[in-house]
């Protein structure tokens, strides 16, 4: 190809990497968000541990996998959360008793497999398998990670027992039509078309 070709089509890859990478980070964050407030289902502490995570301290130094990485391995025997490049590979091949869970699978079929598969296509001039292999699969997952972590957190707070007027959840009305309004009950958890109950005590 003329240099002028290559590096166009090198810039514009360049380019296919960065917005893909702005997809994974966003899926990231939102992990990392039920990780930090505890919301994460199920706990780490209530599933297998990260495969050989019990012996990745002895087998890999620090200055391999980094201090915190290796530290946090080597003081809790495995029972940590991985998620992301590397090591959350784990995802794709690995199922254990709730690990890992299906916001976490979901997170490295995005990774690993759509967002690889978007760069080897569009690397070889195949912008179709970039697009419908790649970049569309990787924001419908996006979408499946967003709808999991309201629904983790939406449980979460019915666990609590949050009420209205305790700083808890607030009667809300899943439907926009103005002459369907779901009224609440003693939960604050309003009857209607996406519950279909008629009370929750929690």
């Amino acid at each position: 190809h003329s240099p002028r070709f290559a590096t166009t089509w090198l810039e514009q890859l360049d380019q296919y990497m960065f917005q893909a990478f702005k997809i994974t980070d966003s899926a990231q964050l939102i992990i990392d968000k039920l990780i930090a407030d505890d919301i994460l289902y199920p706990s780490v502490g209530e599933r297998d541990i990260y495969p050989l995570g019990d012996k990745i301290a002895e087998l890999l130094p620090a200055s391999l996998i980094g201090d915190g990485v290796y530290n946090a391995f080597k003081q809790l025997g495995g029972k940590v959360p991985v998620v992301g490049p590397i090591l959350g590979v784990y995802a794709m091949f690995y199922q254990g008793e709730n690990n890992p869970s299906l916001i976490e699978t979901e997170y490295a079929k995005m990774w690993f497999w759509y967002k690889l598969q978007g760069y080897k296509g569009y690397a070889h001039a195949q912008q179709d398998v970039m697009w419908w292999w790649g970049q569309a699969p990787m924001l419908m997952q996006l979408g499946k990670i967003q709808s999991e972590n309201m629904r983790l957190r939406r449980e979460h707070a019915l666990e609590q027992g949050l009420e209205p007027g305790l700083g808890g959840a607030q009667p809300v009305s899943h439907s926009k039509s103005e002459g369907h309004k779901s009224a609440p009950t003693k939960s604050g958890i309003p009857v209607g078309n996406v519950w279909e109950v008629d009370e929750l005590d929690y």
